[in-house]
């Protein structure tokens, strides 16, 4: 049956390409997954549609989708960090999807530290700190976030200068990624109060709100006859 599907993956009408794709997506056989691997990195049909057949594939294939990191492509190193995401926590993944924060393309950097995200790797927290300084305004949203889930709040001092980034889309993310880490974030959002801009007084003075900080310092100070500290 590999063989005719093979066949039929060659054919000029879509319509029996497509089919030959939803077949092989069933058969829990690394063969299947190398056709559709092959099929992939040949362009030659919808690159969604064959990646969600193999996000979706019933046998592991970490092994077979590792070559595509370094296709010449950048489309289907995109597609190689995204559907490497499933095996982020095997270190031969993390190691290649780390190489992937390098890319020349932004869409390559945005997909590796997404795929990284969830992994949590020692290495991670520094891919990341390099990546919120990113050209590209939404890689730096994505870095931010992946900093966040980290759940390490000693970590927000990477994040708080974000809040005064140009770009709106970034400000939001570093807002929320702080709001997520609570508390422990505080002492970076109390450095961002006297920074020269607006921004980024601003976006901290909204997440020390937010996380319930400044009504705690109400207290005190009124707990303290209003001492002025």
């Amino acid at each position: 049956i590999l063989e005719l599907l093979r066949a039929a993956l060659g054919e000029r009408d879509r319509d029996v390409v497509e089919a030959a794709v939803g077949v092989l997506g069933t058969l829990p056989d690394c063969r299947a997954a190398e056709l559709l691997i092959e099929l992939l990195s040949g362009q030659t049909h919808a690159a969604s549609r064959v990646a969600a057949v193999l996000d979706a594939f019933p046998a592991p294939i970490a092994d077979l989708l590792l070559p595509l990191t370094q296709h010449p492509a950048p489309g289907i190193r995109f597609w190689a960090a995204t559907l490497l995401a499933r095996y982020a926590h095997g270190p031969d993944v993390q190691a290649a999807l780390a190489r992937l924060c390098d890319d020349d393309d932004p869409k390559v950097r945005k997909a590796a530290v997404q795929a990284l995200g969830p992994t949590a790797g020692a290495g991670l927290a520094r891919v990341a700190a390099k990546l919120v300084k990113d050209p590209v305004f939404y890689v730096r949203a994505h870095a931010l976030r992946v900093v966040a889930a980290l759940d390490r709040p000693h970590l927000a001092g990477v994040v708080a200068p974000s809040l005064g980034d140009p770009n709106w889309w970034v400000r939001l993310a570093a807002k929320e990624s702080l709001m997520a880490m609570g508390r422990g974030a505080e002492p970076a959002l109390v450095a961002q109060l006297d920074s020269p801009d607006a921004f980024a007084r601003n976006g901290a003075a909204e997440v020390l709100q937010n996380v319930g900080l400044l009504q705690d310092w109400i207290r005190m100070a009124a707990g303290n006859g209003g001492d002025p500290e």
